[in-house]
């Protein structure tokens, strides 16, 4: 083979041999690279995913498909016609829609959530308002879904019986309180007081504070707390007993767990046992040692009732017993009701029942006799008939009883004198500002009882805290006894006039019960009290009026009185006293009949230049007009207790009812009670668990059963 190539080689021209191939290859003509050009994003075709490379201006972006592309608006189209680029681009777009959509329905939850909130919190509003027992709620909550399927709110409403008590106590309940505490840290503000015990034997003390509202802008009287007065757990207090050491530590407690001054007590009110008013050792004496200055008042309307009830043991005790006998008679057979009913329509009357006379309802005595009174000659057929056909031992004593003219006529007395001491209590049981008007009423019905059996010219000379009600010496002869127009007709008939003695009898223990009515009034009520005699000046009539004012020209004494709201400006509030009635007041505030309605729109009065003109005399009068009258707020809120706390539910705990108490007060200050309720922004951020909660969950499971019972069982 060798041999043979070096012939060729040799005989003749030979094949070019062929060069080897290289790795690159020539390139005819060199292309210029092309820079990223900004207007480029301006076409349609390229503008939503183009960008460019921030670190090689050669260079160009996909977002989409997060490459780099070569800085040529061809190779740029041809990209976003590839199909890797389509197919993540529509990716992209249904994740954008998907993320709006996302935020939308987030932003719509949280309207719904905000507005399922308020439909619980205003649902447990009206089971507080209208005391429904929270059992319902088990079945309520269901029926609301099914009535209502189309309602996102009605179907994510998730509210049972343990869950409503919750938000009426820590939702409705403490914020109610929270903004009644902030209200009283800036106010002068009166204490009433008073305890009970309720069906299941638990003693409480009742608290209410009086003062002026300024955002009602006038004086209220508001529920504050119920409060255990034995604890289970205090054995030491148990044993002690309700003592007035005891009862002052609780309710000044109540008030410094939330910071509020007792500097701001400027009065207390109560009935007049010796717990609560004894001179040495009670809780008004504790009060004037912690507040000096304070003003102690008793309740008028139990010092009324008192009055009447010791007064009426100086008649007869037949008198009592007749009332007693026919309502015993009657009450538990509806024969004997429907036999008086027909006796009461043949005469033409109204069927009304015979009433019990009762010895703590304060306004119950004249009820009776007002009934009896009514329906002396159908009750008298009757028991005639009663004893007449069946020979009953009772019916013949109460038959004997109303056909005695001499017992007529101490009902007839009854019915008389007691619509005196009766409607004056129904007038200072209302919770209008009537500290202004107390004295006068007091002077005006004592002086009137009075002038019925002493000499009038001694009663109207002398004054009143020095008159002697059994002063025997200055009584008007028998004859001349003014006993009523009912009375002295009883007194002219012809089986009356023939016992003289009898009538004699009647006389005089009708003045027996007089004599101790005045004689009790004079030793519950101070007639010489300086404060109440000059507060009655700052009703609008007499604090407009020139001749009204001419023994009270200055404040001082008064304010030396009450220094606990005295202001600092002495001169100025005495200027503008002697001002007030030479100003020219706008018809709208001088025509005003409630003391708290003038004295607020006083406050605010402007003169032309827009100045205030009364700024010091107004704050002093709303304070000395919150001082308490009277204890029926209290008693009020032991009427709401049985209401709430029945047979049915008699193991609701303490801490319940004050929620309810709390939550009723603050949705009845709505215009229209619960219908009209609006949740507040603070109860709303109220409803999480750890708050609704909170009291249930440092307990253990089995405790958690307990407390439940407790509050639930026999229906709620």
């Amino acid at each position: 083979m060798a041999d043979t190539s070096e012939d060729d080689t040799e005989c003749g021209p030979s094949t070019p041999k062929k060069k080897p191939k290289t790795t690159f290859t020539k390139i005819k003509g060199k292309s210029r690279l092309q820079k990223y050009r900004k207007e480029w994003e301006s076409d349609k075709e390229v503008s939503t995913w183009l960008a460019p490379d921030l670190k090689d201006c050669y260079k160009a972006m996909c977002k989409i498909c997060n490459c780099k592309i070569k800085a040529d608006i061809t190779n740029i189209k041809c990209h976003g016609k590839s199909s890797r680029h389509i197919k993540l681009s529509s990716a992209s777009t249904e994740k954008s829609k998907q993320s709006l959509h996302f935020y939308l329905q987030k932003e719509s939850n949280a309207t719904i959530d905000v507005q399922v909130k308020e439909a619980e919190i205003k649902l447990a509003a009206a089971f507080a308002a209208h005391n429904l027992p929270f059992s319902v709620m088990d079945h309520l909550q269901e029926v609301l879904k099914g009535c209502f399927p189309d309602s996102k709110i009605a179907q994510s409403i998730q509210m049972k019986r343990t869950k409503t008590t919750a938000v009426i106590k820590n939702v409705i309940g403490d914020s109610h309180k929270n903004i009644l505490a902030d209200q009283l840290h800036d106010s002068k503000f009166s204490i009433l007081t008073d305890e009970s015990t309720d069906i299941s034997c638990v003693k409480t003390s009742c608290i209410i504070v009086r003062f002026f509202d300024d955002i009602e802008g006038r004086v209220v009287s508001r529920f504050w707390e119920l409060i255990q007065v034995f604890e289970p757990s205090d054995a030491e207090s148990v044993e002690k007993g309700a003592t007035a050491q005891h009862l002052y530590a609780k309710i000044v407690e109540s008030f410094q767990k939330v910071n509020i001054p007792l500097i701001n007590v400027i009065g207390f009110g109560s009935d007049g046992c010796n717990t609560m008013m004894g001179e040495k050792n009670s809780v008004a004496s504790r009060f004037r040692e912690a507040c000096p200055g304070i003003v102690i008042m008793k309740c008028i309307c139990h010092s009324l009732h008192l009055c009447a009830s010791t007064a009426c043991k100086a008649l007869p005790r037949r008198c009592e017993d007749l009332a007693r006998n026919i309502h015993g008679f009657l009450k538990n057979s509806s024969k004997r009701q429907c036999q008086l009913a027909t006796f009461q329509t043949f005469l033409n009357m109204d069927v009304h029942k015979m009433l019990h006379p009762s010895q703590t309802r304060w306004l119950s005595l004249l009820m009776v006799v007002e009934r009896l009174l009514e329906n002396w000659e159908p009750l008298r057929l009757f028991f005639i008939d009663r004893w007449l056909g069946e020979h009953l031992v009772s019916a013949e004593q109460i038959n004997q009883c109303l056909n005695d003219p001499f017992i007529k006529s101490f009902y007839l007395f009854l019915g008389w004198v007691l619509p005196k001491i009766v409607n004056l209590n129904k007038y200072f049981q209302s919770q209008r500002v009537l500290i202004t008007s107390l004295h006068d009423q007091m002077t005006i019905t004592y002086q009137d009882l009075l002038t019925t059996y002493m000499k009038r010219e001694y009663v109207m000379k002398e004054s009143l805290q020095d008159i002697k009600p059994d002063d025997s010496r200055n009584f008007v002869p028998l004859h001349q006894l003014y006993l009523g127009v009912g009375v002295m007709s009883q007194l002219q008939k012809k089986e009356v006039i023939s016992n003289p003695e009898l009538v004699e009898d009647l006389k005089v223990k009708c003045r027996t019960f007089l004599v101790t009515l005045c004689t009790e009034i004079k030793k519950r009520y101070d007639f010489s009290s300086e404060i109440m005699a000059f507060l009655s000046v700052f009703n609008p009539k007499n604090s407009l009026s020139q001749k009204a004012r001419e023994n009270t020209s200055s404040l001082l004494p008064l304010a030396l009185k009450l220094p606990r709201i005295a202001p600092d400006k002495l001169q100025d509030m005495d200027d503008e006293w002697r001002l007030l009635p030479l100003h020219s007041l706008p018809d709208d505030i001088s025509s005003c009949s409630d003391v708290d309605e003038f004295w607020n729109k006083v406050r605010k009065h402007k003169n032309s230049a827009g100045e205030i003109v009364f700024k010091v005399l107004p704050k002093f009068v709303l304070n000395a007009v919150s001082i308490p009258h009277s204890n029926a707020d209290c008693e009020r809120i032991f009427s709401k207790v049985n209401l709430i706390k029945t047979k049915q539910r008699n193991k609701l705990i303490t801490p319940t009812l004050n929620g309810i108490l709390l939550a009723s007060e603050c949705v009845k200050k709505s215009e229209s009670c619960c219908h009209n309720f609006r949740p507040t922004p603070d109860m709303v951020n109220r409803m999480t668990n750890a708050n609704v909660y909170a009291d249930l969950q440092p307990q253990t499971s089995n405790q958690l059963h307990v407390t439940a019972e407790d509050d639930f069982s026999f229906g709620d």
